[in-house]
């Protein structure tokens, strides 16, 4: 859960993995491994990530709290993606940008009559 949690509030953010590895102070090697979910960082990293990222540590270790506005954000973005991916439509490699996600939410709320006549 860390693993995909971490890529994908890089991802949102437009953040690549040397960006998060410079200000830890950490090699772009260590944050792949997380990404790989291949090691996980330790108590006093994990919050410098969430504090970079502007997200609690419970959105990157997957608990079910409270979200604040960018997590909520990634959680909308997140549910779009998965759904996108379970049907078809991008595959699970792809990331939606937030120009991406802003024009499918408008088109979703400017059609929603339609979708909702025709489900």
């Amino acid at each position: 859960m860390f693993s995909e949690r971490l890529k994908f509030a890089l991802d949102s953010g437009e953040i690549k993995q040397i960006e998060l590895a410079k200000h830890l102070n950490l090699t772009q090697q260590a944050v792949n491994r997380w990404c790989q979910n291949i090691t996980r960082p330790d108590f006093e990293t994990l919050v410098r990530i969430a504090d970079f990222l502007n997200v609690s540590t419970d959105f990157l270790l997957g608990r079910e709290t409270k979200s604040n506005k960018n997590e909520k954000q990634l959680n909308i973005k997140q549910v779009l993606k998965d759904t996108l991916v379970e049907n078809g439509y991008m595959s699970k490699e792809e990331n939606l940008s937030n120009e991406e996600l802003k024009s499918i939410m408008d088109f979703i709320k400017n059609n929603r009559k339609y979708i909702m006549k025709n489900r």
